[in-house]
């Protein structure tokens, strides 16, 4: 499934409208109707969203077909995700370069990154999906790979 699919079926099941999911997380109405449409949302967002539905961002995002598959908090901490991401790159013996050629990365990001640029979500799920650890990982919302 995917996070649209995630998204849409939560609606469903739980019988809530947009508009209850704005209120309660403080996403504008505008915002989550392009989500309910297929667009991917930024990682404040996706957070919100995930914590909403409480679930993990594997699962939000379409990765995982579990909600809760592992312990994860309601904030995070984006400035862990440049030593994760270096750390993955040692531990895998993977450089920065070769995971860009191969999943379409775009090669300066890494750069960004250390200097304090929040990754794209779409970025965070190609890097997940190579190293097999969750996003909720990545960026600081578990200490669980």
């Amino acid at each position: 499934m995917s996070f649209y699919d995630n998204l849409k079926d939560y609606m469903i099941l739980n019988d809530v409208k947009i508009q209850d999911i704005s209120k309660a997380t403080d996403i504008e109405d505008s915002v989550l109707y392009d989500y309910a449409k297929g667009s991917i949302p930024n990682i404040e967002h996706a957070v919100k969203l995930a914590n909403y539905m409480n679930c993990t961002l594997n699962y939000l995002m379409g990765i995982d077909e579990e909600a809760n598959n592992s312990k994860f908090k309601s904030t995070y901490d984006i400035s862990l995700f440049s030593n994760r991401y270096d750390n993955l790159l040692k531990e895998n013996k993977v450089a920065h370069y070769r995971l860009c050629k191969e999943k379409g990365l775009n090669y300066s990001s890494h750069y960004a990154w250390q200097h304090g640029a929040k990754p794209s979500m779409s970025s965070l799920i190609i890097i997940a999906q190579y190293f097999d650890v969750s996003i909720d990982y990545l960026v600081g919302r578990s200490d669980n790979k």
